[in-house]
């Protein structure tokens, strides 16, 4: 039996019996205000860790569509001896790949760089061009700023990630 005297309060997590009238009252209601607030940032924590998981990038182009989940991870990067196109492929993580280049042929069809998606050179026949400032460019930046380098790997050269992701970026 709790006494009249005492008042149960109850937070989710247990129950505390608080003395309302003395200095325990106020010492047991900043312990309890303490595990309240450490708890809901623990939540808070754990669902923003999660959503960046499970979070999907969409790139529309020529009609169709490519949902790709987090985390992502760059397989390969390399440069081809064409003049500098750039290939890239990366992997979501339900492990569908998603390879891509940006063109560096010496006779391109524009003086802009242009991107590519679904083959890593652009004179592949599944090579689809990729509109300049578009949505889809937008995603596949977002996908390139937020991949991890697959671990020690001879095909992966950074230095060819970061010039893609500032060619995009100053678009």
């Amino acid at each position: 039996m709790i006494p009249s005297h005492k008042k149960r309060v109850c937070c989710g997590i247990s129950t505390v019996l608080i003395n309302p009238g003395g200095l325990m009252g106020k010492k047991q209601l900043q312990i309890l205000l303490l595990v309240v607030m450490l708890a809901l940032s623990m939540m808070l924590a754990h669902s923003l860790i999660a959503s960046e998981k499970d979070e999907a990038v969409t790139i529309v182009l020529q009609g169709k569509t490519i949902q790709l989940y987090s985390p992502f991870e760059i397989k390969s990067a390399m440069i081809y001896k064409d003049g500098g196109t750039i290939a890239i492929v990366i992997e979501d993580g339900m492990g569908r790949s998603l390879p891509f280049c940006l063109d560096g042929r010496f006779k391109r069809p524009s003086k802009i760089r242009l991107l590519y998606v679904g083959a890593t050179h652009p004179s592949e026949p599944k090579a689809k061009q990729v509109p300049i400032g578009s949505a889809a460019e937008k995603a596949i930046l977002t996908i390139l700023q937020s991949a991890e380098i697959g671990g020690p790997n001879p095909y992966i050269r950074e230095d060819l990630v970061e010039i893609v992701i500032e060619e995009l970026e100053s678009r």
